[in-house]
């Protein structure tokens, strides 16, 4: 994080920009849960994968869950927001809901372990690849 971005969100009441982490996976043990306040695009969110990979619960916006739209097991374990304001309600509601947090952060572990390991991928690019090689 630059000095000039760090002071600038430093600004904001509440918020302690702290920058860079040495090892990201301390950051996800110490963090109650993810955000990915994404408002445009599609993509995979890589972030939103990676909150799972760390068995941690992930908010996300409509645009965030976008990208997983092939992955129908994803939607219903990541709270999805359609405004800032429900993005709002759902980052206070995991707050102030441990066993509700803990609930969706095991169950959207789950499904990322499953689809987004090393094996699931490869199994994907290995049906992907047979599909093609037998178009006539």
């Amino acid at each position: 994080m630059s000095v000039e971005n760090k002071a600038r969100w430093s600004q904001i009441d509440g918020v302690d920009a702290l920058g860079f982490v040495e090892y990201v996976a301390d950051a996800y043990r110490d963090c109650a849960f993810s955000v990915c306040p994404v408002l445009r695009g599609a993509g995979t969110n890589i972030k939103v994968i990676e909150a799972g990979m760390h068995h941690r619960a992930c908010v996300v916006t409509e645009a965030s869950a976008r990208g997983f739209s092939c992955h129908p097991d994803i939607r219903p374990v990541l709270p999805i927001a359609k405004d800032a304001k429900e993005l709002t309600a759902h980052v206070l509601e995991l707050l102030q809901d441990h066993s509700k947090n803990c609930s969706f952060a095991k169950k959207f572990a789950e499904v990322v372990h499953r689809d987004f390991s090393y094996e699931g991928v490869r199994e994907v690019v290995k049906d992907t690849v047979r599909a093609a090689l037998s178009v006539k």
